[in-house]
């Protein structure tokens, strides 16, 4: 069959990696919070130029939907390691009713696993030293936002089959660290901190990378790939 436009590639395909909805987020207000990535894009790069290295709290975090096999995982390890992760749950069907960030509430450097008490938004989480980026139901798709936080990304690579197309110009231990399971999470956050200058070098590698990926390179890419096709 011809070669369809895809949000995602894998393996088992041979679709053409097209942009997904995060991209394009409608600029008023919705129940996501999430702003389209032309205006997202500037200001998670200022937020994460606003916070120094030293002063990032230094847990391992994952807000949002823990839904999936993979999250509920990590859900269990950030309950048995406070000291290393914090998982903070948080469903779309939660914006309504929780109405304030975890920073207002004093729960954003409590660790653990605490579920449908606050929320953060994406500025708030350049705040920590260390991001997770695990599998959702479908695909995740915020690691795009994680990485111009200047944080270290831990990529959890069980469960994630679908890749977005910027994926493919990242390097595991040069853009983000990498460990196979949720379960070896608290292992990796222990030897970055004993390893703090590699850990900070791939915080903002992983940053200058995405930094390049502004609206005219994002443009740039879709009008290469069509005049391709």
């Amino acid at each position: 069959p011809p070669a369809i436009f895809a949000s995602t590639v894998n393996r088992a395909v041979l679709d053409l990696p097209w942009l997904d909805f995060a991209w394009f987020f409608p600029r008023r207000p919705h129940k996501l919070r999430t702003a389209p990535w032309s205006r997202l894009h500037g200001t998670l790069l200022e937020a994460g130029r606003g916070v120094e290295w030293g002063s990032k709290i230094e847990l391992a975090m994952h807000t949002g939907n823990v839904g999936s096999t993979w999250r509920k995982r990590l859900a269990k390890v950030a309950e048995a390691n406070p000291g290393e992760v914090l998982v903070n749950e948080l469903f779309i069907g939660d914006h309504r009713k929780i109405q304030s960030t975890c920073e207002e509430l004093n729960l954003h450097r409590a660790g653990g696993f605490q579920q449908h008490k606050c929320f953060m938004r994406f500025e708030q989480q350049c705040k920590y030293k260390y991001l997770l980026n695990s599998a959702s139901i479908g695909y995740a798709n915020k690691l795009k936002s994680l990485l111009l936080c200047g944080s270290v990304v831990i990529y959890v690579r069980e469960g994630m089959r679908h890749r977005e197309f910027y994926e493919l110009g990242l390097m595991a231990g040069v853009h983000y660290v990498a460990v196979d399971t949720a379960a070896d999470v608290p292992a990796m956050v222990r030897w970055l901190r004993r390893h703090d200058d590699y850990a900070k070098a791939v915080a903002r590698a992983g940053r200058a990378r995405m930094s390049s990926l502004d609206v005219g390179a994002v443009t740039d890419f879709l009008a290469e790939l069509l005049r391709q096709y």
